[in-house]
């Protein structure tokens, strides 16, 4: 019961976490703060650190391991994307420490999010609900503000939710997460994107930020369980078996 009670706090507190607190994580870093406060960054580190650590301490064993190697993954992510490719700029140009915990408390809060039981009950309804957000948030980037980049991303997100609908509601709710905190981000200045992909591809026009980025949050989830299930063969064989079973169930 004990361990129970600890799992579900879990599941709230990283829920609202990624809901609540780190909108208000981000205003410290935003360029309004930074004009009379010049610690704010600093300030939003120490709280998303010490958030990672609570929700990590309550976690079980499957999702500890999935958030630290999390880090290291974000990390060079981080790195290769936004320093190297340009893809995008924090405020400071870095990468503030906050970012790469920041990561794994969204797969968290994902994670938590589609395995309570009312979201598992309605998944098709909800399934659907969010396809249909993403459709026409994407459309309306799109016309409003020339987001090429960010529909093509979109088609993407498509493709990936067709060829993996045992995972399409981790999928979409990812998506949808994504979509909220880099419009947050955006909005308080703290990380911008170009007006074309890459600040270099002059034929791609992108939003700030571009409306399906995050099927590239999609490459940083597969990458941490491929991970865990190259050292984790038992769970891989489980996972390989319930697949089958969920598409000769499609199938008929």
């Amino acid at each position: 019961m004990k361990a129970a009670s600890t799992t579900n706090n879990s599941r709230v507190i990283t829920i609202l976490f990624v809901l609540i607190m780190i909108p208000a994580g981000l205003y410290l870093d935003s360029l309004s703060v930074s004009l009379i406060f010049p610690w704010g960054q600093t300030l939003a580190n120490v709280v998303m650190i010490t958030t990672y650590l609570v929700i990590y301490k309550g976690a079980p064993r499957k999702l500890k391991k999935i958030m630290f190697y999390g880090l290291f993954i974000a990390l060079a992510g981080e790195a290769l994307f936004s320093l190297v490719f340009g893809m995008y700029e924090y405020r400071l140009e870095n990468i503030p420490v906050y970012v790469p915990p920041g990561h794994a408390i969204i797969y968290a809060c994902v994670y938590y999010f589609v395995r309570e039981p009312i979201v598992i009950r309605n998944q098709a309804l909800i399934e659907k609900s969010l396809m249909a957000f993403a459709i026409i948030y994407g459309v309306f980037w799109l016309f409003y503000d020339n987001d090429l980049y960010g529909f093509i991303c979109l088609l993407g997100l498509f493709a990936i939710y067709r060829y993996n609908r045992a995972s399409g509601l981790f999928l979409l709710v990812m998506y949808t997460v994504v979509a909220y905190l880099e419009q947050v981000g955006t909005i308080y200045g703290c990380w911008y994107w170009p007006t074309i992909a890459f600040d270099s591809w002059a034929w791609l026009p992108s939003g700030n930020p571009p409306s399906a980025i995050s099927i590239f949050y999609f490459a940083f989830d597969v990458v941490c369980i491929k991970i865990y299930l190259r050292l984790h063969k038992n769970t891989r064989f489980r996972l390989k078996r319930f697949q089958a079973n969920f598409n000769a169930a499609a199938s008929e």
